[in-house]
């Protein structure tokens, strides 16, 4: 059900649903993963989503964020887009190369892709075979099973 909120908001409704947020103060949405989903990609993704919206109003000066999470048979696709001012630059902070490491120690690829003045989007893509064959306990830590 959509509420307000002022962000920077991304806050857990329960285990299962994440909350997206356009413009400050206006609305909230609720993202419910797709089904069948390990719990170590839910987490990372969470924090994708978590990062991208932080950053988007820290830095951004975004007027709105599109958050999409979408599965296939392979992989879980999450991205998050906003219309801000862009070139961020993973070499300048810890923020998105916390989260690479953290997509990549489950076999996964970050991508971001900020021209300055045209806005940020943020693309995980999360394999999902691979992640319930990994020992559960290393996929956590970050590492490979």
């Amino acid at each position: 059900m959509p509420g307000r909120v002022c962000w920077p908001t991304c806050l857990p409704l329960g285990r299962t649903a994440w909350t997206t947020v356009w413009r400050p103060c206006t609305s909230v949405n609720t993202i419910n993963p797709p089904p069948g989903v390990p719990s170590q990609v839910e987490a990372a993704s969470y924090y994708v989503i978590s990062e991208a919206l932080t950053n988007a109003a820290k830095y951004a000066d975004a007027q709105t964020v599109r958050v999409s999470v979408r599965r296939n048979d392979a992989q879980l696709h999450v991205e998050v887009a906003d219309d801000g001012r862009g070139g961020a630059d993973r070499q300048l902070g810890s923020g998105l190369n916390g989260l690479a490491d953290r997509v990549s120690a489950l076999g996964g690829q970050l991508r971001v892709v900020s021209p300055a003045g045209r806005g940020t989007t943020v693309i995980a893509d999360l394999p999902i075979a691979e992640t319930l064959d990994a020992d559960p306990p290393a996929a956590a830590n970050g590492t490979r099973g």
